[in-house]
């Protein structure tokens, strides 16, 4: 007997091996930029990296991306990332974990972006830099069947995957010393790059494979394994919101 027959564990670890490898892929495409201190959003260049980038650099200029080079410090938001990770909380909700590495948002463009007339303030800017957030997220669980000699002779062969609900996402925690009242702003900015996210495709990520010879299949149960969200580290020193 293997962990008691429950592979959520392996799981766990296999998701997060994916987004880990992704999201290093992204830190490399990043790299190669250099230290520009404008971008430009609508360039054909822009536009074919920007998902390779979407896990560890996010650019927004608000609803409208004008045309031209931006300097970052007009931007809406700008960030770079750390690595992401999840902490999976039962059957049907994760955790997922990002890390702000630095950059700032403009507080007061979400309560301000439907006026057509709206002109950023670089002193409405709110820098950050080590920020960490958590969103709790459904997801749910799906397989692609099939059987090819190539594989194996087992019964029948599963390409497993789990898929983000961004759209469910609330923010249950964040690490953070901002000015007061401005935390609903980040949330509503992060929700945009969460949206960002699922536009590149990370809402899907492959699980445990099962391309073997034998008839059995794992056993994933995450509420036996879960340690998302502990007591111990939503009290301590975080803000918590909606746990």
């Amino acid at each position: 007997m293997c962990l008691h027959d429950n592979s959520a564990t392996l799981s766990a670890r296999y998701l997060n091996a994916q987004l880990s490898a992704m999201w290093a892929n992204a830190v490399e495409c990043v790299g190669h930029e250099g230290h520009m201190t404008s971008v430009e959003l609508r360039s054909d260049e822009y536009k074919k990296h920007k998902y390779t980038r979407s896990l560890a650099q996010f650019h927004f200029a608000g609803n409208k991306t004008p045309k031209g080079l931006i300097p970052k410090e007009n931007l809406m938001f700008n960030a770079t990332f750390g690595e992401p990770h999840l902490k999976f909380i039962c059957n049907h909700e994760v955790a997922l974990y990002l890390k702000l590495q630095n950059g700032h948002f403009n507080k007061v463009y979400p309560v301000s972006s439907t006026l057509n007339a709206f002109k950023s303030n670089t002193r409405d800017n709110v820098p950050f830099e080590g920020l960490e957030v958590a969103f709790r997220l459904k997801f749910s669980r799906t397989a692609l069947s099939g059987k090819d000699s190539r594989i194996g002779n087992g019964s029948g062969h599963l390409i497993q995957m789990m898929i983000l609900d961004f759209s469910s996402a609330r923010m249950a925690l964040f690490k953070a010393d901002l000015p007061i009242g401005t935390a609903d702003a980040l949330e509503w900015y992060l929700k945009k790059y969460l949206t960002f996210l699922q536009n590149a495709g990370h809402h899907v990520r492959f699980d445990l494979p099962d391309f073997d010879d034998d008839q059995y299949k794992p056993t994933i149960n995450y509420s036996l394994a879960t340690r998302a969200l502990e007591h111990q580290e939503l009290f301590a020193n975080v803000a918590v919101h909606g746990v």
